[in-house]
């Protein structure tokens, strides 16, 4: 199991901007991987199409939650029902005719591990969630991420969302780092710090 990183994300702006925001960012929190395939050898590239079919067809049904990262920053539905390990991508991309069909139509060349790692900062996208204040001008967003914080997230919402001010605060379970970060129009600022024991006792 990961380290958590407990993230409190401030984000703040106009209101007509802030009911944008938070209209797109309600989603599943979840994607829908296809955890039950234990056997790709046997798979064509029709059936991985109506594998993702499938997919966006439970996208539009499954349960609702008032923020996910899915929802403002998705994973591609090629990508989605793939082999989420990169290793076991690679070797039934080399097994299989029809998945090494799929990914070159798709474009598909990263694993659901390594697309969340590049675009999210982070796997498994954000846990244990939930909206802590919202006001018109004003909402505050509680997470928790594996291992490390999602500042390449927070990067593109921004740049999605240019008239937002996002301040992410975040320390890790262990003590083992902690910052803020700001993002204003696409651009970080950053400043992290290995914790005090006076930022460990505040933390009790």
């Amino acid at each position: 199991m990961p380290n958590w990183v407990s993230c409190t994300n401030i984000i703040s702006g106009p209101a007509e901007e802030i009911t944008r925001f938070m209209t797109a960012a309600r989603g599943a929190d979840r994607y829908h991987p296809p955890d039950k395939i234990t056997d790709w050898g046997a798979f064509t590239n029709i059936q991985l199409e109506a594998l993702m079919e499938e997919a966006q067809e439970h996208s539009k049904t499954s349960n609702k939650h008032g923020f996910c990262f899915h929802a403002l920053h998705p994973m591609p539905l090629a990508v989605q029902i793939l082999p989420y390990d990169p290793g076991t991508l690679q070797r039934v991309i080399a097994e299989n005719e029809g998945v090494a069909a799929f990914c070159k139509k798709h474009n598909v060349n990263i694993s659901g591990y390594e697309w969340e790692s590049q675009n999210w900062g982070t796997k498994w996208g954000d846990c244990r969630t939930s909206i802590v204040e919202e006001t018109p001008t004003h909402v505050e967003i509680y997470f928790e991420t594996a291992w490390c914080p999602p500042h390449e997230f927070w990067e593109k919402v921004s740049a999605d969302y240019p008239e937002l001010t996002i301040t992410m605060r975040y320390d890790e379970e262990m003590m083992q780092f902690a910052g803020e970060a700001i993002f204003d129009n696409g651009v970080m600022e950053l400043d992290e710090w290995e914790p005090t024991l006076d930022d460990e006792a505040d933390e009790e």
